[in-house]
């Protein structure tokens, strides 16, 4: 399952780097210095947004066993578990991934902007 974090690690410092700019350009003057907070946290929502789909079909195709595999690919998982569930089956226990995903990237990301600003001092 290292793939999938590889993915969404690349994507989470892609999106968090344009979105801060993106952000400090268009707020106000008085509310620039709130950019890498927000988006910190709209890092950590993205981040368990997209991984935890992707971690659900790679847990059902790797925990299959025997010889009669339910799953034939990682694309077939997402195909028969929005079939059988809808949508909604990818999500299946959201709630975990969120409250670990989101404060661990926003915290990340907090001490990242402080590090960054505090080597930019020197």
């Amino acid at each position: 399952m290292l793939h999938v974090h590889v993915v969404t690690t690349g994507l989470q410092l892609a999106m968090y780097d344009t979105t801060k700019q993106s952000l400090q350009y268009r707020l106000p003057e008085g509310y620039k210095r709130h950019a890498p907070y927000l988006t910190a946290l709209w890092a950590g929502i993205f981040t368990a947004l997209l991984a935890h789909p992707l971690d659900v079909i790679l847990v059902r195709v790797y925990h299959q066993h025997g010889r009669d595999l339910w799953y034939s690919s990682p694309l077939d998982a997402a195909l028969k578990t929005i079939k059988t569930e809808g949508l909604g089956g990818l999500y299946k226990g959201f709630s975990a991934t969120f409250l670990r995903a989101v404060p661990h990237t926003t915290f990340t990301f907090i001490l990242l902007e402080n590090l960054r600003g505090q080597a930019g001092r020197r």
